[in-house]
């Protein structure tokens, strides 16, 4: 009895992890060929543009074919008969993902703004966590070996915590926050709770299958945990803002000074920032969390404006230097 026939003799419930695996590799080649680059790509292959070089009799202009218009229409045009509709119908009604809990469906369109405006591809395929208990149980039978090594599954798994964490974000902010009304905020706030239920659902079954080493998984249980703290909703701000990421890569508090437009606007708001937070007992603790990070990040962005090499070509290090002294004074009375 092959390996496969074993296992769902054990677990006659679920689809084996070859079924799954199989069917997120289809998914995943439908979103690399049928979307964005790879949809403009297969149309224009067997499209060949003509580009009409002028007569000598006339001025150059008549008989020239615009290029964009060109492959923008054959690109439309290619599109119009592929049944590409036909693909999601088929990923989306495989009862093997419902059975694990899963649901396949489009997330965005994405659109090809050619000079025709004509559409040029379909929505890309994500899955959706339609029932934690069944994905738990999914992933609970499997074997940590043969799950570490499938990596059309360990793909699906990230991109199931992708979804997560996207919901997290768009349902959860403070800028929403302050402009929703109350029955808005309390709705926002209960489909946040349902995606962070889910998580911890599953949270031990991705550690149980060395998962959880991923970006997704770190941001996940940090808003769990800011969740249960009560305050989810400032620290996605924080979040945004890399507030709590005092490195000089990226664009963070420690790097801002690169880009001296707007240099002390953004220390004004995270040190107002600071300041707001310190005024809640709720919110407190993350205050000072906040504020040590700054400070932290101000230090490195100081020794870095402080070098000279870091001057060449860039005239104006001069009002960044007294822009992060400044900033540097503010912390200090707000210490004493």
């Amino acid at each position: 009895m092959s390996s496969d026939s074993q296992e769902q003799r054990i677990n006659p419930q679920f689809p084996s992890l070859e079924t799954v695996s199989g069917i997120y590799t289809e998914v995943l080649a439908h979103n690399r060929e049928n979307t964005g680059v790879g949809a403009l790509f297969k149309a224009m292959v067997g499209n060949l543009v003509t580009v009409e070089t002028p007569d000598e009799e006339s001025d150059g202009i008549t008989n020239q074919v615009n290029l964009q218009e060109a492959v923008s229409a054959d690109t439309t045009e290619a599109l119009a008969g592929t049944d590409l509709a036909g693909d999601l119908v088929t990923f989306s009604a495989d009862s093997s993902m419902s059975a694990i809990g899963l649901r396949l469906a489009p997330k965005d369109d994405v659109i090809v703004d050619g000079r025709t405006g004509g559409r040029a591809s379909t929505a890309e395929l994500k899955p959706f966590l339609d029932s934690p208990t069944k994905f738990a149980g999914f992933m609970g039978s499997l074997d940590v070996d043969t799950a570490k090594q499938d990596t059309s599954f360990r793909r699906l798994a990230g991109d199931v915590l992708a979804e997560l964490v996207g919901d997290v974000k768009s349902m959860n902010t403070v800028a929403a926050e302050q402009l929703l009304d109350s029955a808005e905020s309390d709705m926002s706030g209960q489909a946040t709770e349902v995606s962070l239920q889910a998580f911890a659902t599953i949270m031990s079954d991705y550690e149980r299958l060395g998962l959880a080493e991923t970006a997704e998984f770190e941001q996940m249980s940090a808003y769990v945990q800011r969740w249960g703290e009560g305050v989810l909703s400032e620290y996605l701000f924080v979040e945004q803002k890399a507030y709590l990421k005092p490195d000089i890569q990226g664009f963070g508090p420690a790097s801002w000074q690169k880009d001296p437009n707007g240099l002390k606007d953004r220390w004004d708001e995270a040190l107002g920032f600071v300041a707001v937070l310190g005024q809640d007992p709720r919110t407190a603790q993350l205050g000072h969390e906040v504020s040590a990070a700054l400070e932290a990040a101000l230090d490195k962005a100081i020794v870095w404006s402080d070098d000279p090499a870091n001057s060449i070509g860039r005239p104006f290090m001069d009002d960044v230097r007294a822009t992060l002294a400044e900033v540097a004074r503010q912390f200090e009375d707000a210490a004493n």
